[in-house]
C-alpha cells in the first residue's frame, strides 16, 4: 500500500477519561499547600507568589486525582510577563491525574518530575512567562535568539519558562491543554513513552512542544502554530530557533504524525545535540576523543517518523532534521516555507516520500532554498513527492565545513554526499527540478518535469558517477497505515486555521506573534524621525498624540496611523490615543528626531591597533576628509544596515555620492548631534557590528572596541531637569556584514 493512504484513514476516536468529582475539597490561599488525597482546589482569590520556587501547590501522593477548581494566579493580569517567577503547581509522584482549570502568571504553570504514568489534561496553561522582545519591523534584534542547545542543567525552563514541565517521567499522558501568550507551550526533559494528542499550544513566542533527550513518545494531532520568532514580513526572515516541535540531543524512534505546526520559525527541528557530535564532554564526564569515535556511530535524533503534519508557512524551515538517521518524512504539506520545505543536513538513510512541497525557497540564503535540501547526505531516498513553483526541487551537495568535518561524529559518520535517490517526484512549476554539486554515485530515475525552468543541474564530479536507475523500491521501514491507527487521539487539527495561510499572517508583538483573535495596535516601523502603527482586527475611527515637543498624527485609508515629531532635536515621549470600532487603543512610544552629522572615510589604520591615528582621520578638517574620499552626511536617526555592501546599502547614507562611493570593508564613522532631553530616566542603546564608542558631553558611556558580531549596548543615566546632551557616536568595520543603530528608551520619572 502506498503510504500516501495513511493520510486518507479515519482518526480513530479514543474515549475520553471521565474524572469524578472528588469529595475532599481543599483551599487554596496562600503558598506551599500540599495535596495528599485526591481532591477539588478551590483558589483564592487574588494572586498567590511561589516564594521558595517550588510550587504554590504540591501533589506528593501516589494515585490521587486532583482538579482545579478555577485558574491559580502567581501575578497580577496587567503584570509584564517577563516577570513572572515560580512554580504554579508541582506533580511529584506517579500515577497522579491532574484535570480541569487554569495556571497562569508563573514562570512554569505546572512542573511534573519524577512522576511516571501521570496524565496532565483538561488545562488552561495561558499568560505565564515570556521574555520581551526587543526585535522590530525594522530589524532583528540578536539578543532575541533562542538558545536551545544546552538543558542538561534545567536552562530552558529557567531561562524562558513553559505552561507545563514534565521532567524525568515515563508513561504520561498530555492532553487537551491550551497555551496562549505564554513563550513555550511544553517542556519534556528526559521523557519516554508519552502520549501527547489534542492539545493546542498555539501563539507562542519560542516552542510549541519542546523535546530533550526524550524518546518512544507519540505525539499526534495537536496544534503548535504561529511558535515564532524573529519575524517581520519582507524585511527579514530569521526565525531564531523557534519552532512549533523542537527536538534537541539524542531525541529517537518518537512518531510526530497528523500535527498543525505552521507559521513557526521552523514547523518542526530536530537537532542531534552537541553531545552527539563531540562538541561537549559526554555526561559521563568522559572527553569525546579519536579513540572512542565508535560511541558517535548513529548518535542523534535517528529512526522518528514525520507522518502527515502541516508545517507550511515556516519563517526559516518546514522541518529541519539534521545529523540524523533512518527519519521517515512522509505525508508532510510544506508550502510556502521562507527557506526549504525539509533541511537534511549531513542525514543519513532516512526516506523522504509522499509529501507536498510548494512555492518554497523564495527567502533562502546562499545554497539553501527550496522543496527538500540535504547538505553532505548519504543514502537518503526522496521518492514519489510532488514539488510544485519551489526555488529548487531538490538539491543535494556537498562543501568545505572545516569545523564540523573534525568532529567525532563526523569521523564515526562520513561528511560525503553519495548515495542519494531522486526517483518517480512530480516537478511542476520550479526553477530548478534538482540539482546536484559533489555528489557521488546519486541515482535519479523516473522522475515527471512540467514547466520547470530548469530539470537537472549537475556539476562535473556529480555528472560522472550519476546513475539513472533502476528504480528503487518505496516501502519506508516501519507500518505507516498500522503506525496511523494506533496513534492517540480524537481528530486532526490540519487545516483549521486555514483563512490564516501566509507568511504576511506573522505579526510580531513585543511579547509575541499576535493571534488574530482580538483588535491589536501593530507598529509597522519605528525610527527615532517617525512611528507608524496599523489597527488590525478593527476598523480605525481617530487618533490623537499627547506628549512633549511638537507632536503630529496622521491617520490613512489603509489603516495605518503616523506619529511625526515636526521639531528636530528634541527627546518626545508620547501616548498615543487610537479610536476605532470596538473601543480604543493607548500605547506609548517616543520619537528622537536629530540633525545628526556623519562623518564617514576609510580607515587609515586598524582602529583596534592604532585609535589615536585613527580618530585623528575622523575628525581632520572637512576639506581634508573630502579630498581623502571621505563624507559629510546629515541624516534624522542613526538606522545604518550596512549589510555587506557598505554606506552604499543605506539610502539615508547613499543619496550621498561620496558616500555612495566608500568601500564595503575597513571604513568608519564618526556620529554627532545634540539632543534635549526631557527629565527622567533614560536608556541609550546601540547595536553594532564591529567596533563601538559611545560619550555623552565627552565623557565615554560605553566602549566595544574590536571586532564583534551585532551586539546590543546599553548605557543609562537620570536627569532631574531637562537638559540638552551633545552624542558622539565612534564606530569602525573591518570585514564582513556590518551594522549600528542608536536608539533612546524611557524608563521612568
Amino acid at each position: 500500500m502506498s503510504p500516501r493512504t495513511v493520510l486518507a484513514i479515519a482518526s480513530l476516536p479514543i474515549a475520553s477519561l471521565a474524572f469524578a468529582t472528588p469529595p475532599v475539597e481543599i483551599v487554596v490561599d496562600r503558598d506551599d499547600v500540599i495535596v495528599t488525597t485526591s481532591c477539588r482546589l478551590r483558589i483564592a482569590d487574588g494572586p498567590i507568589a511561589d516564594r521558595n520556587g517550588d510550587g504554590v501547590v504540591r501533589i506528593v501522593a501516589e494515585g490521587i486525582l486532583v482538579e482545579i477548581g478555577g485558574t491559580l494566579r502567581g501575578a497580577p493580569p496587567d503584570a509584564d510577563p517577563d516577570t513572572f517567577s515560580g512554580i504554579g503547581i508541582v506533580v511529584a509522584a506517579p500515577n497522579v491525574t491532574l484535570a480541569n482549570g487554569g495556571v497562569s502568571g508563573f514562570k512554569v504553570g505546572v512542573k511534573v518530575e519524577e512522576a511516571d504514568g501521570a496524565t496532565i489534561a483538561n488545562l488552561d496553561l495561558s499568560d505565564n512567562f515570556a521574555t520581551r522582545l526587543r526585535s522590530t519591523p525594522e530589524r532583528e534584534a540578536v539578543e532575541d535568539w533562542l538558545r536551545p542547545h544546552e538543558n542538561d542543567d534545567g536552562e530552558w525552563a529557567d531561562r524562558y519558562g513553559a505552561g507545563l514541565l514534565v521532567r524525568d517521567s515515563d508513561d504520561v499522558t498530555i492532553r487537551d491543554l491550551f497555551v496562549r501568550r505564554t513563550q513555550n507551550g511544553i517542556l519534556l526533559d528526559r521523557v519516554e513513552r508519552a502520549r501527547i494528542h489534542d492539545n493546542d499550544c498555539s501563539f507562542l513566542s519560542g516552542w510549541g512542544l519542546a523535546l530533550w533527550r526524550s524518546s518512544f513518545n507519540r505525539i499526534a494531532r495537536n496544534a503548535f502554530d504561529f511558535c515564532v520568532r524573529g519575524y517581520s514580513h519582507g524585511v527579514y526572515n530569521r526565525g531564531q530557533d523557534s519552532a512549533g516541535i523542537l527536538l534537541f540531543e539524542q531525541c529517537t524512534d518518537n512518531v510526530i504524525a497528523f500535527n498543525s505546526a505552521t507559521h513557526g520559525g521552523d514547523g518542526i527541528f530536530a537537532f542531534a545535540g552537541r553531545e552527539a557530535l563531540g562538541e561537549v564532554s559526554r555526561r559521563d564526564d568522559s572527553e569525546p576523543t579519536d579513540g572512542d569515535v565508535g560511541w558517535h556511530l548513529g548518535r542523534g535524533n535517528t529512526r522518528n517518523v514525520l507522518l502527515g503534519n502541516d508545517v507550511s508557512h515556516a519563517v526559516a524551515h518546514g522541518i529541519e532534521t539534521t545529523f540524523s538517521r533512518g527519519v521517515v518524512i512522509a505525508g508532510n504539506r510544506m508550502d510556502g516555507c521562507g527557506i526549504c520545505g525539509v533541511w537534511a543536513g549531513y542525514g543519513s538513510d532516512s526516506l523522504i516520500v509522499d509529501n507536498d512541497f510548494v512555492g518554497n525557497g523564495r527567502l533562502g540564503y546562499g545554497a539553501e532554498r527550496g522543496g527538500v535540501n540535504i547538505e553532505h547526505g548519504r543514502g537518503n531516498r526522496i521518492l514519489a513527492n510532488r514539488f510544485r513553483d519551489n526555488a529548487c526541487g531538490v538539491r543535494l551537495w556537498w562543501d568545505e565545513d572545516p569545523h564540523l568535518a573534525t568532529l567525532p561524529w563526523s569521523a564515526a559518520n562520513g561528511t560525503e554526499s553519495r548515495d542519494e535517490v531522486v526517483a518517480r517526484n512530480l516537478f511542476d512549476g520550479d526553477e530548478i527540478a534538482i540539482e546536484l554539486l559533489r555528489t557521488e554515485a546519486a541515482v535519479v530515475a523516473g522522475n515527471r518535469f512540467t514547466d520547470v525552468g530548469t530539470e537537472l543541474v549537475a556539476d562535473d564530479a556529480s555528472r560522472s558517477t550519476l546513475r539513472e536507475g533502476p528504480e528503487p523500491a518505496m516501502t519506508p521501514e516501519v507500518d505507516l497505515e498500522v503506525l496511523a491507527q494506533n496513534l492517540p487521539g480524537r481528530g486532526t487539527p490540519i487545516g483549521a486555521r486555514s483563512k490564516l495561510a501566509g507568511r504576511e499572517r506573522i505579526v510580531m508583538t513585543e511579547w509575541g506573534p499576535y493571534a488574530w483573535d482580538r483588535p491589536l495596535l501593530s507598529v509597522v516601523d519605528r525610527s527615532m524621525a517617525k512611528d507608524r502603527y496599523r489597527l488590525l482586527g478593527a476598523e480605525a475611527t481617530g487618533a490623537q498624540v499627547l506628549g512633549a515637543g511638537s507632536l503630529r498624527t496622521l491617520l490613512r485609508g489603509d489603516g495605518t496611523v503616523e506619529v511625526i515629531c515636526e521639531r528636530p532635536g528634541r527627546v518626545c515621549p508620547y501616548r498615543l490615543r487610537v479610536s476605532h470600532d470596538r473601543g480604543r487603543f493607548e500605547t506609548e512610544g517616543l520619537l528622537a528626531p536629530a540633525n545628526w552629522t556623519v562623518r564617514l572615510f576609510r580607515s587609515p589604520t586598524d582602529p583596534r591597533d592604532d585609535p589615536k591615528r585613527w580618530r585623528a582621520a575622523a575628525d581632520a578638517e572637512i576639506a581634508t576628509l573630502l579630498e581623502n574620499g571621505g563624507a559629510l552626511v546629515t541624516v534624522p536617526a542613526i538606522e545604518f544596515d550596512f549589510g555587506m555592501s557598505g554606506p552604499a546599502a543605506v539610502p539615508s547614507l547613499a543619496a550621498d555620492a561620496s558616500a555612495r562611493a566608500m568601500p564595503a570593508d575597513g571604513f568608519g564613522l564618526v556620529a554627532e548631534t545634540t539632543l534635549v532631553f526631557p527629565p527622567g530616566r533614560w536608556r541609550l542603546r546601540t547595536v553594532s557590528d564591529d567596533g563601538i564608542r559611545l560619550l555623552r558631553d565627552g565623557e565615554i558611556l560605553f566602549e566595544r572596541w574590536d571586532r564583534h558580531a551585532a551586539t546590543a549596548d546599553i548605557a543609562e543615566f537620570a536627569l532631574a531637569e531637562e537638559t540638552s546632551v551633545d552624542l558622539r557616536i565612534e564606530w569602525f568595520e573591518l570585514d564582513g556584514a556590518a551594522t549600528l543603530s542608536f536608539d533612546v528608551e524611557r524608563l521612568g520619572d
